[in-house]
């Protein structure tokens, strides 16, 4: 196979789920997500040590 000479993101994605014009904002957006769900994580973690100890 030839190689693709960008990345795969670069190559299958942009341009093509969302324009390229858009491309910061959803990469702010994914980010936001990422780290949400992370904090969602740890305060779920947190709640469920503290409940498993009384």
């Amino acid at each position: 196979m030839p190689s693709l000479g960008t990345g795969f993101i670069d190559y299958y994605i942009d341009g093509v789920w969302y324009p390229e014009s858009a491309s910061t904002l959803v990469q702010l957006v994914l980010g936001s997500i990422v780290i949400v769900s992370w904090i969602g994580f740890y305060a779920g973690h947190r709640a469920a040590r503290r409940l498993s100890r009384c």
